[in-house]
């Protein structure tokens, strides 16, 4: 691998100078392992995709309880309010 601009690059010429010194039986060999990890791979992409969707249903869920649960202590102070005034009796401290 090349180091250019902070990426990481891969020497393909080099690879494949490399792969051309190998037996037909080890490129298959490799070529196996590499599916196999790619393959992998692509499970746990697939898994951490599902649990993201999962994680920002949940995030949705909670925004929208968090939103009604806000509305709903808001109405309760209202009526905690007009209970204290109903409750006051003629002439004493409003304090």
């Amino acid at each position: 691998m090349l180091l250019k601009d902070s990426e990481v690059t891969m020497d393909f010429k080099g690879l494949v100078d490399h792969y051309q010194t190998l037996p037909k039986s080890e490129l298959i060999e490799k070529l196996v392992f590499k599916n196999a990890k790619l393959l992998n791979q692509e499970n746990v992409i697939e898994k951490l995709e599902d649990e993201v969707k999962r994680i920002e249903e949940v995030d949705q869920g909670h925004q929208k309880l968090n939103g009604e649960l806000s509305e709903k202590i808001s109405q309760l102070q209202k009526q905690k309010e007009i209970l204290q005034k109903a409750i006051r009796k003629p002439g004493e401290n409003n304090e």
